[in-house]
């Protein structure tokens, strides 16, 4: 399986990021986990074994001159880059608009469906929900992946609801 973790900025945040790494390692032992984040923090997802590849932008840099050529170039560079490899799921845990385009260009497919992932701290735990309203899915692909990777035998009837937790 392939993963991408978008959590672009700030220090704080992305140090705090990394026990999700550690979670998706530890369910997912063989997935691949890239992390997309902003140049000046590449240092700190690089520390976690647990990342492969660490894939940096500069929108804080881009931001400053929009409108020249060479900041459009290394946009689409991003996009081939992003295109090139394609992710089984991209985690933004960012929440906000420029994380949201750098998913969207990870895609490289129409956006459908809403998935809201919230995490809280409560007595001492994070606590992480995950909540998805099934549109956009296909739901014959996730149920051929799940099949692959054991979680279901090919023979389990399951209810839409049942693969959209899949």
């Amino acid at each position: 399986m392939r993963v991408l973790l978008i959590k672009t900025s700030s220090l704080g945040d992305v140090v705090h990021n990394l026990p999700v790494v550690t979670d998706l390692r530890t369910r997912f032992p063989a997935a691949t986990i890239d992390w997309v984040v902003e140049e000046s923090f590449a240092d700190i997802p690089r520390l976690h074994p647990g990342v492969t590849q660490v894939i940096t932008v500069a929108v804080r840099r881009w931001r400053r001159s929009v409108m020249a050529p060479s900041v459009w170039s290394e946009i689409g560079a991003l996009r081939r880059r992003l295109c090139a490899s394609p992710y089984d799921i991209a985690i933004d845990t960012q929440g906000l608009l420029k994380s949201a385009l750098i998913t969207r260009l990870a895609s490289g497919k129409p956006q459908e469906g809403l998935i809201r992932l919230s995490a809280q701290h409560r007595s001492g735990r994070i606590v992480i929900e995950i909540s998805d309203d099934g549109r956009g899915l296909n739901r014959e692909k996730i149920r051929e992946k799940a099949i692959r990777n054991g979680l279901i035998s090919p023979g389990d009837a399951l209810t839409d609801q049942e693969v959209n937790r899949l």
